[in-house]
């Protein structure tokens, strides 16, 4: 009597045009009566009632009109929220790709720094590594005693550094850096913040099937794969409600074909009214369908069959009467997955309104994002301007390690020179010295020579030469002293000093005239 139906999740077959696609009543021909007997009148009555019954299955039916609207409904609903979903879909995704543009630029912005940064620290530990090499070995570098008087301490070349000049070049390099760190922390607190802003975007995205948002940072075809849509089941599940529905409208009219054959039987049975009578009253009210002899009261007049068309009839009837409980059985059955495929189309209608307000609410977010992206961007600007300033502060603060450096290592160069140097003098001294000693004998044999030639002058002539001939003539020879003169560092290059040597003004002394001359 049944034939295969399909499933709620798939279209219904195609029906062949010389086959029946649905379970029908009335189908048997008179060449099949043979196997059934003929119904009694109380038979024929209980078939009757039986029929009538079947025909509660007219609110499956209405039923059944009720989903296929609701599903045409739904299915308008459907291609409505699909196209609204995919634009705000496609929104989303183009605001997302700006956003995730901007915040490349702001981590570019902040890795760079960050790179330049760790760079110039590099050299600035180099620097000061170098530095702190050198102060070090000016530490440990006493200073030689006999270059220092000996009322004065033990000092180490370390004594003569300006350590205020060290440490505050250390202060400015710290302050400088603190700066950055502190432009730095702004900038990530920045960045903080777009993420979290991101975050929301995608948090308000949620689980949506009919449309997916990625970031342009994943894969090319992860891509791909998610911004596909999502196929609607909708069209699907609404043909498979028509079927079932016209399937339902098929089965139902086979019972009202059955019971309308119940009735001609009746009619054309001798006593179908009494019997029919008799078993409402039998049965007592709520037991039987009500309007049962009014049913019958109402049909027409019958022409006059033969008893070989009233045998083919009830044969027909026997057959059928045998199929109804399985006609109404499929009628409820169909009716059961109507509502089951019309609760899962309602289901997804409800998820694309869902999918709809989660997609509102990401463009709501992306719209407010984007309406702070200048303040991100000032952000990164504000960064780029704090970060030129201190890097050239930096900068210069290496020279600065870098000319202490060279000035304190060429200061224990010059103390090693100056060691070579005090050496030298004082060979030089001390030969000088012994040029000095050795001129005084010569001078003093000289002296005493021409103190005596004086002493020989005076005997042999002094007595007839008047005294004021000649103001030298009792002068006695001169005595020479070579002393040490300490020259001054030279004033200018212009105004040279004079000569150290030079001759000294004759002093009489008891002993004479005595010459001094100033080395």
């Amino acid at each position: 009597m049944s034939s295969p139906r399909p499933s709620s999740s798939s279209p219904p077959p195609p029906s062949s045009p010389g086959s029946p696609n649905r379970s029908q009543l009335s189908s048997v021909s008179p060449s099949n009566t043979i196997s059934n007997p003929i119904p009694t009148l109380e038979e024929l009555v209980t078939h009757f009632v039986a029929s009538k019954r079947s025909l509660v299955a007219t609110t499956h039916v209405i039923r059944a009109s009720e989903i296929v609207t609701q599903a045409r409904e739904a299915l308008e609903e459907n291609a409505i929220a699909q196209a609204r979903n995919v634009f705000l879909q496609r929104s989303v995704k183009e605001t997302m790709v700006s956003l995730d543009a901007v915040r490349y630029g702001l981590e570019v912005v902040s890795g760079e720094g960050e790179e330049e940064f760790s760079t110039i620290v590099q050299d600035l530990d180099e620097a000061d590594t170098q530095l702190k090499h050198t102060l070090t070995i000016l530490h440990s570098t006493p200073v030689d005693p006999s270059i220092i008087p000996k009322t004065t301490e033990p000092k180490h070349l370390f004594d003569f550094v300006d350590e205020a000049g060290v440490e505050a070049l250390h202060n400015d390099i710290r302050a400088s850096i603190d700066a950055y760190k502190s432009a730095q922390n702004t900038l990530n607190a920045v960045l903080e913040e777009f993420d979290t802003a991101l975050s929301s975007i995608e948090e308000a995205l949620g689980s949506t099937s009919a449309t997916s948002i990625t970031s342009p940072s994943q894969s090319k075809d992860s891509q791909q794969e998610k911004h596909q849509p999502t196929t609607s089941p909708i069209p699907t599940q609404f043909l498979t409600l028509e079927h079932h529905a016209t399937e339902l409208a098929g089965l139902l009219q086979s019972l009202v074909r059955h019971y309308d054959l119940c009735l001609t039987a009746l009619k054309h049975t001798e006593g179908g009214g009494e019997a029919v009578a008799e078993a409402t009253t039998a049965a007592g009210a709520g037991e039987l369908p009500s309007g049962l002899l009014g049913d019958l009261d109402n049909v027409p007049h019958q022409e006059p069959i033969s008893e070989s068309e009233k045998a083919d009839m009830l044969a027909v009837l026997a057959n059928d009467a045998g199929e109804v409980d399985d006609v109404i059985a499929e009628i409820r059955e169909r009716a059961g997955e109507m509502e089951e495929v019309l609760a899962s189309a309602m289901a997804y209608i409800e998820h694309l309104r869902g999918t709809s307000s989660q997609l509102r609410r990401s463009i709501k977010l992306a719209a407010e994002v984007m309406g702070r992206v200048p303040s991100f961007i000032s952000a990164a600007e504000t960064f780029l301007v704090n970060w030129e300033t201190e890097k050239a502060a930096l900068a210069a603060k290496m020279d600065e390690l870098a000319s202490l450096h060279d000035f304190y290592e060429g200061f224990v160069r010059a103390y090693e020179g100056l060691l070579a140097e005090v050496h030298r003098r004082k060979k030089s001294e001390r030969a000088m010295e012994k040029v000095v000693k050795e001129a005084m004998g010569r001078l003093e044999e000289m002296a005493e020579r021409d103190e005596e030639e004086r002493e020989g002058f005076r005997r042999n002539f002094g007595e007839w030469l008047p005294s004021d001939i000649w103001p030298g003539l009792g002068d006695r020879a001169a005595r020479w002293e070579v002393k040490k003169v300490e020259r001054e560092l030279e004033a200018t290059e212009e105004e040279p000093e004079e000569e150290v040597v030079r001759s000294g003004q004759a002093e009489i002394g008891e002993a004479g005239y005595g010459k001094e001359l100033e080395i």
